[in-house]
């Protein structure tokens, strides 16, 4: 292989720096999950991917075009063998780039960590799901040649990396599916805020597909450019068969037999603590640095809700379903209490359809984390009905609202009509 091209140096240089942009960004939380930061590599796809294309569409416009303004009249004589050492001279610096910022860069980050580990499943993943895009960038440049064809490689591009998003939003219902039939992007949209679990043997057999897809569309450039020296197009023709034949078929499969692709993930190490009430409280061992904020949030809640004793099992969402009673997400912000409070207010178990009685667990909710936001509203009265009705009443009032009607409201079977109606 000859020296790096310019192409290839400039897209590598673009590539290692804005993945090691956005693996060290995870250095500016509160603290670190290694689960997540393994992910970010596959959430830098969704960029790479199409800077790949389009640096791989330049060179081979540059290095394999008839009108090259490199290479010449000599482009003339480039047959298939010569197409493919081209592609591999842009190819392996963008993918080594992209290979050696993940593997070295993640467990670096994380080794700052409170606890969990390096996901290196995903890591390595994330380099199969890179892999096609410079590929598919060469092919695009040598199939339409002109400098426009970097445009369509952007655009082919971005139409691989983001039509899953679409059709997700499109099919709401199975939006934890549609994400798997596209293995370059689950990990983008689909599992970047949260670990995933161990993956199931789909989840190999479908990014086995999508390193066939990389080769095929390898063996599909070298056809065009055979094609075009005389060679015949049967290479061309069968390459690009094969490449579109497993791209839709394993979405055709994936979107009919609704597979299972990974467990649910569930931290191996965490840190427990009591509440007030005995409540307890536990998140996993990387988010411990959280744990004191969040044992405040109960105490407050439970001691605004007039709870003074409860065998409540309260975990952040990385330590798992099973067995739990009240979930929050962190990083600590203002949805951890409130979440906490909904689980006490029938908040988690309304629905649109009881419009009067989620809006009181709403009201209800805001009340027992003592939103400022809110009472602001309702000293100037401009506050729900709901809201300045609770926001009004003495604490105590409002306590012993909750215990006598607690099942009605854990329900979300409460409504202020119904409230002031009962006590007329």
């Amino acid at each position: 292989m000859r020296k790096l091209t310019a192409e290839s140096i400039i897209t590598s240089i673009f590539i290692a720096l804005f993945v090691s942009f956005r693996i060290l960004f995870a250095l500016s939380g509160e603290y670190i999950s290694p689960g997540v930061v393994s992910l970010v590599p596959w959430d830098a796809v969704l960029v790479c991917g199409p800077i790949a294309a389009a640096g791989a569409a330049l060179a081979a416009v540059w290095r394999c075009s008839n009108d090259s303004p490199v290479t010449g009249a000599s482009v003339l004589r480039i047959n298939g063998r010569q197409a493919a050492r081209e592609m591999l001279r842009f190819t392996v610096p963008v993918l080594v780039a992209f290979t050696v910022i993940s593997i070295v860069l993640v467990p670096v980050v994380c080794g700052r960590a409170d606890g969990g580990t390096v996901d290196w499943i995903r890591i390595f993943t994330a380099l199969v799901a890179f892999f096609p895009f410079p590929i598919l960038g060469f092919a695009v440049g040598i199939a339409f040649q002109g400098l426009w064809s970097i445009f369509v490689a952007i655009f082919t591009a971005i139409i691989l990396v983001y039509a899953p998003l679409l059709i997700m939003e499109l099919f709401r219902p199975r939006a934890d599916l549609i994400p798997f039939t596209a293995p370059a992007l689950f990990g983008a949209y689909a599992g970047y805020d949260s670990p995933l679990g161990e993956p199931t043997l789909i989840w190999y057999a479908l990014f086995g597909a999508w390193l066939l897809i990389g080769f095929a569309l390898a063996f599909l450039t070298i056809g065009i450019q055979r094609a075009r020296s005389g060679y015949g197009v049967f290479t061309a023709i069968t390459s690009g068969v094969l490449a579109l034949g497993l791209l839709f078929g394993s979405f055709v499969w994936a979107g009919l037999t609704e597979p299972v692709l990974a467990k649910e993930y569930v931290a191996a190490e965490y840190s427990c603590v009591e509440a007030d009430s005995g409540s307890n409280v536990c998140v996993a061992e990387e988010e411990k640095s959280q744990l004191s904020k969040v044992v405040e949030a109960v105490n407050l809640v439970e001691s605004r809700m007039g709870i003074e004793q409860s065998d409540k099992k309260i975990s952040s969402y990385l330590l798992g379903s099973d067995g739990k009673d009240v979930h929050f997400t962190l990083p600590f912000d203002y949805n951890t209490p409130f979440e906490i409070a909904s689980s006490l207010t029938g908040m988690d178990q309304c629905s649109v359809s009881k419009q009067q009685d989620l809006d009181f667990s709403f009201a209800l909710t805001l009340w027992a984390i003592n939103d400022e936001e809110t009472r602001k509203k309702v000293e100037v009265n401009n506050g729900l009905p709901e809201e300045t009705w609770l926001f009004s009443r003495e604490v105590s009032e409002i306590q012993n609202m909750y215990k006598m009607h607690k099942q009605e409201i854990l329900s979300c079977d409460m409504s202020l009509d119904k409230l002031t109606n009962n006590a007329d």
